[in-house]
């Protein structure tokens, strides 16, 4: 720490190897500070420098089913009716990546109206919903594909909503259920950014609120697919304009 020639402090940290410029020492944050911040930072990068090989990784093999890409519906965009795009999403999995997101999965042009939602209003989620039908992730070649991928055989049955979240509305943190085997959620907002907040957020609950590691955006066409479990905690932020998705799961 020295006084800067401009006036206040200039402080080198070297454990982030970061330098500053401040007025006053208040300026700080917490982790320039002794407390529990400061102290849990220099414990991870620590163990950074100490240990930083991975832990308890190890690949499985890919079980392809590359053959039923011929077979999709006409709904499903030409980018994946490529058999690499589904067979590098597969190795994406195997490799230990828990959440696999389809850009462009459909055509620009699918769309899926909401005649008669219904209002939610509880304490987990205030939307509106409209529980339908979903051909599209019954039919054979889609569940064989995204089966192929996620690792797992996907049944027969499935359920779907379509939601609508207006200026205001949200769902709060919760893990699917083990009754489900695959989850899905394809994004029907166009032009979305963002500002535009209604993000679907993973991350796990914390004393101090829901602590988010990753987000995904509910952009027109694109589809998020992951295995629920009791760890995989999400929720759907609030937006700041209307947000349309379709989403569902196959059964167990």
């Amino acid at each position: 720490m020295r006084e800067h020639p401009e006036g206040g402090l200039e402080l080198l940290d070297p454990l982030l190897e970061r330098r500053v410029h401040v007025l006053d020492i208040g300026e700080l944050d917490a982790t320039w500070l002794e407390g529990p911040v400061a102290e849990a930072l220099r414990e991870r990068l620590w163990s950074a420098r100490t240990r930083p090989e991975p832990r308890g990784l190890e690949a499985v093999e890919v079980q392809a089913a590359w053959e039923h890409v011929a077979g999709l519906p006409p709904e499903i965009a030409p980018a994946w009716r490529q058999v690499e795009a589904w067979r590098r999403l597969a190795e994406d999995r195997a490799a230990g990546r828990r959440r696999l997101l389809l850009r462009g999965f459909v055509e620009p042009g699918f769309s899926w109206a909401i005649p008669a939602p219904s209002r939610l209003e509880t304490e987990l989620v205030q939307a509106w919903r409209e529980r339908v039908e979903a051909p599209l992730f019954a039919h054979p070649a889609v569940r064989a594909l995204c089966g192929a991928v996620l690792g797992i055989e996907l049944g027969l049955e499935v359920v779907a909503n379509r939601w609508r979240l207006d200026p205001g509305d949200h769902m709060g943190p919760h893990p699917d259920g083990l009754r489900y085997a695959g989850t899905w959620s394809l994004g029907l907002a166009r032009d979305w950014r963002a500002v535009d907040g209604g993000a679907i957020a993973f991350g796990v609950p914390t004393s101090q609120g829901f602590e988010v590691h990753e987000r995904y955006l509910p952009h027109h066409g694109d589809l998020l697919l992951f295995r629920p479990g009791a760890e995989t905690w999400h929720c759907v932020e609030m937006p700041h304009r209307s947000r349309d998705t379709l989403t569902g799961w196959w059964l167990r």
